[in-house]
């Protein structure tokens, strides 16, 4: 599986130009820093309510 991904990478590499494969990161980063902020809400909010979501 390592190896396919690593393949993968590699393939997207050569496709893409630099522009678009950074773009790409710097939306990967956003989209994982907005998931963060709102599962630390999600606890927060649960926390002072006394409810618990799974």
């Amino acid at each position: 599986m390592g190896r396919h991904w690593h393949f993968l990478f590699n393939e997207e590499l050569t496709t893409l130009n630099n522009n678009g494969f950074y773009s790409k990161i710097d939306f990967f980063i956003e989209c994982s820093i907005f998931a963060s902020v709102i599962i630390f809400l999600e606890c927060k909010f649960s926390l002072n309510t006394g409810e618990i979501y799974v």
